[in-house]
Order: structure tokens, then sequence, then C-alpha cells
């Protein structure tokens, strides 16, 4: 069995490098692969794959490595400002980024070109089981959209189910939502009608209302990839996807880099 340690953000690669200074470069660990490294005496699988719309990897190692490695990684990024995150943190910070998560944002209930993930649909490999019906949506169109979810109120909380509405109608359920720490709003995803939707619904906001309990608060509806546009964190370093204001609204993880 194996345990994991992610190591994310802007100064991610400046950390590994301590451990290996050629082995977590991109050319030798490119975006989505998955190689041996080393770090100290821990050996790991190290993946270039991150869910936080930042630079970063995913440490694997076997289980009882797990100690050594959470404790050489934490002292060695003392220095750089690391600190220890939990699942909370990296859930704000993928909602920011546009980011799905399987089970709330994405399930069998929904299609991926409802979910935004139509890119990742490959109809031309061949037959598989869904396929003539995902050429159905995709030549038609969905009839609804994940849709971005920002709050007028930036102390506004909800947990996730919550009903959202438009000229008093409910046209739509909260699927996950967190307050998004970077660009200080509260969020929330969920699936809408693209009858209720602005004309242009990658760029154009549209006022609505997202009932809470007893409270109705007033929301505006965007992309998923405006959404994350407002996330501007610079990695610095060069390359497509790797940074928090890549718009990309990738169900997956973070880009090259």
């Amino acid at each position: 069995s194996l345990c994991c340690v992610g190591v994310w953000g802007p100064r991610a690669r400046e950390l590994l490098d301590r451990f290996d200074s050629d082995g977590f470069a991109a050319e030798a660990l490119p975006y989505r692969s998955i190689l041996p490294r080393w770090i100290g005496e821990v050996p790991v699988l190290a993946s270039r794959i991150s869910y936080v719309g930042e630079l970063g990897w995913e440490l694997y190692a076997p289980m009882e490595y797990g100690s050594r490695l959470w404790a050489v990684l934490f002292e060695a990024g003392q220095p750089l400002g690391a600190v220890a995150a939990g699942i909370g943190a990296m859930d704000s910070l993928r909602l920011e980024k546009g980011y799905r998560l399987w089970g709330a944002d994405i399930d069998p209930e929904h299609d991926p070109y409802s979910a935004g993930l139509g890119f990742a649909v490959r109809l031309g490999k061949g037959d598989f089981v869904g396929r003539d019906a995902l050429l159905k949506i995709r030549d038609r169109g969905p009839s609804s959209l994940l849709r971005c979810i920002i709050f007028d109120d930036p102390a506004a909380a909800v947990l996730g189910k919550e009903p959202v509405l438009r000229d008093g109608r409910v046209i739509g359920y909260v699927t996950s939502a967190n307050t998004g720490y970077t660009v200080g709003k509260s969020i929330a995803y969920s699936y809408l009608p693209i009858r209720w939707l602005a004309h242009d619904s990658r760029s154009n906001t549209s006022e609505n209302d997202l009932r809470r309990l007893s409270r109705t608060s007033p929301c505006s509806i965007r992309s998923t990839a405006a959404c994350a546009a407002d996330a501007r964190y610079p990695s610095g370093e060069g390359g497509v996807g790797h940074g928090r204001g890549n718009p990309g609204a990738a169900g997956g993880r973070s880009g090259p880099g």
C-alpha cells in the first residue's frame, strides 16, 4: 500500500530541486508523467499533476515511509514558506481554478458536455459504451451547463444542494461550494438550464438568487473559466496551464509547466 503527499504551489519545484536538481525539471518529468525519484532516502513515484490549479507533484511512497517523507519535505520547505494544508484548502483552490469533483460536480447523472469536459471525449477512438448517446448530446448541444456562482456578499456560505432561483423559480441546485480565499469570494457550482443563462455564457454574468436555509442571497453566474481567471497567482514559471490564472476550466488537474 502507498501513501501520497502533494507538493503544490508556486515554489514547489524550488523545494523538490533541493533533493534532485535535475529530476523534477519539466524536460525530465513532463506534465502527467510518473517516474521514480528520491526524496532524501525515501523512494517515491513522482506524478507531475496537481488538483489545486498550481504547479505541483503528487509523491507516492510505501506506507512505512510516509512519516519520513512528510518530515523531510516539511523541514526542507520551511525556508520557502511551506505550510501544511488539508482537504479544505485543496477544495477551495480547485473551486477557484474550475476543477470538478467526482461525486459532486460530475457523476453518472451528467454528461461531459454539460460539465464542460467535452474536450476530453475521444469519439474517434472506436466504439465504446455510451458513444451513441454522447454523439447525440454533442450534435444537439447540452440542455444545461455547469456554472460558477459568485455571491454578492462574500460572507455568504452554502454547503451544497441549495436551490438556485431565477425570478422566483428553482432552476438548479448547488453541486459544491466553498470560500475562495485567493479571490476573496464565496463560490458555488451548479448545473443550470441554458435557456436561463446569459446569451454569451462564457463571459457574461446574470443576476440570480440562491436560497440558503430561510435566506435568499443575491449572486451572479459566470463560466467556471471566468471564475478561474480571477484566481491570478503567479507560479513563476513559463508554459501554458500551470498557474492559478489559467482559465482552461478542465475537470482534470493543472497543465504543463
